[in-house]
């Protein structure tokens, strides 16, 4: 059997009505006879034990002929997400990069990653950005990177050398240029990307500062 788990997540889209990704996993027979008792198994949801069990499957029987396919979809919370990331990335390249959220949206999830669902992160190997900001100083109380740094940063042994903040009270133009230098110079190496974005999404869909009818 051949089996993939896509996608391979780094964006993830908060809500106020709930903060969940999907992992979904295609299991495949690619040979030439029927393969019986069929099963995935996921210790991150275990739920997905049996085709008959799983959150979202397509599956008669739990035979599954040549050529065809199996659909799992496997829910997991923005918190779990963010750890299971955050060890990967350290695992492959011995550091985590993550593209923080602003507004309200966040919050909760920055709080609950402070207490015990952020334990298991190695904060000290974390390079923290943004992914947008109001033209306002750091300790203004609309500041992105202030709401962060109060319900999560102070309360991590994160590294404050290693959090990239956008100077948004330089204004517009100036900021994105200083932010864009500071991207350049920190992300580096021969794979220099995030490894997690996290992005509030409002009622009206608008995500990152960017909204709908307003370039």
């Amino acid at each position: 059997l051949k089996v993939v788990k896509s996608p391979s997540t780094q964006s993830v889209y908060l809500t106020g009505s709930g903060s969940t990704a999907n992992y979904t996993y295609v299991v495949t027979n690619p040979g030439t006879t029927p393969v019986s008792n069929v099963a995935l198994a996921d210790d991150k949801c275990p739920s997905v034990s049996a085709p008959d069990k799983a959150g979202d499957v397509v599956a008669p029987t739990s035979t599954l002929a040549p050529g065809d396919s199996w659909s799992y979809t496997c829910p997991i919370t923005a918190a779990a997400l963010f750890g299971e990331t955050a060890r990967a990335a350290i695992a492959a390249r011995g550091v985590f990069r993550v593209c923080l959220a602003g507004g309200s949206t966040p919050r909760e999830l920055y709080r609950r990653l402070a207490g015990d669902l952020g334990r298991d992160v190695s904060w000290p190997t974390a390079l923290v950005y943004f992914g947008d900001e109001r033209c306002v100083p750091p300790d203004h109380p609309d500041s992105n990177y202030g709401m962060a740094r109060a319900a999560m940063l102070d309360r991590v042994p994160v590294r404050l050398n290693r959090v990239f903040r956008i100077p948004g009270e330089f204004g517009f133009g100036t900021a994105a240029d200083v932010y864009e230098q500071t991207l350049r110079e920190t992300l580096v190496g021969p794979d220099p990307r995030f490894d997690l974005v996290l992005l509030g999404l409002g009622a009206d869909g608008h995500t990152a500062s960017l909204f709908p009818h307003a370039p």
